[in-house]
């Protein structure tokens, strides 16, 4: 019998990436550095219905325009406007990592623009792409806060492309597999909820071909283990196929007596196991 899992968003919608030095790009010959970077920020927790968002205006409205989405290309940013972006960026990852995700995607949208265009003036330059993709889930979290799904998919979708460019330029770091992995089951699982499956599906895909073999070389990291599980759950309700059912009850049944099992993960596995 084909079954539905209920999901969750992943449990780690995380805001930085592995270390505080890559987040930031130096400032530009001549003029003045932003400050001290903030230490990297470890996994968000997952947005709470008592988390209330401060950020003004509606964030569905300005994902386009903060995503570079709104057809007009940016002009090179000049020093000034890509200091005071470093500055930005660097107080929203304080803003973050102090649990104010309205707070940090208020701070940086002003400057989405120009994270943008850094990016696209140096697409070799993997720092640069860290940043713009951290500052993307800066917003994305700020949309979930504010209950905003359609603005936080927007935002977690065009993190994508710089977060695999960071991903794939360090094969071997956990920290930027575990934040990749989690946005893309964020992804998958926010289109899930929209009612469309073809689209999540590579999405999930994409996620267990990184988080299965990281599985398996450590199979107690917590966090990837729950990822790989969530991804698993998204790809049974893609396909209702009772192949991938079976998996989610092997490796939830797995990580349960392992104790690895998550608070996000543990009432779909448990409906599983009593099925």
């Amino acid at each position: 019998m084909k079954k539905m899992i209920a999901t969750l968003l992943a449990g780690t919608l995380m805001t930085g990436i592995a270390t505080a030095q890559d987040a930031q790009p130096k400032p530009e010959s001549g003029a003045t550095p932003a400050g001290k970077q903030a230490p990297a920020t470890q996994p968000a927790k997952p947005m709470t219905g008592d988390e209330t968002a401060t950020q003004a205006g509606d964030a569905a409205s300005t994902a386009a325009a903060a995503t570079g989405t709104s057809g007009t290309s940016a002009a090179a940013p000049t020093v000034e406007a890509q200091n005071a972006a470093v500055a930005a960026f660097t107080e929203a990852q304080k803003l973050q990592g102090a649990g104010d995700a309205a707070g940090a995607a208020t701070r940086i949208a002003a400057h989405m623009d120009t994270i943008k265009a850094m990016a696209a003036a140096k697409p070799d330059d993997v720092n640069i792409a860290g940043m713009y993709g951290s500052a993307l889930l800066f917003q994305a979290n700020g949309a979930l806060t504010a209950k905003d799904n359609a603005g936080a998919l927007t935002y977690l979708e065009a993190s994508l492309d710089p977060w695999r460019k960071v991903t794939q330029a360090n094969p071997t770091d956990a920290a930027i597999r575990t934040q990749f992995v989690g946005t893309l089951v964020n992804v998958g699982n926010l289109k899930l909820q929209a009612g469309n499956k073809e689209a999540a599906k590579p999405h999930f895909e994409e996620a267990i071909a990184l988080a299965q073999p990281a599985y398996q070389s450590a199979p107690t990291d917590e966090a990837n283990a729950n990822l790989l599980l969530g991804a698993t759950i998204g790809m049974n309700n893609v396909t209702q196929d009772p192949a991938w059912f079976a998996k989610v009850k092997t490796l939830g049944q797995e990580l349960k007596g392992k104790n690895l099992l998550n608070a996000a993960n543990a009432p779909a596995v448990e409906a599983v196991l009593a099925s």
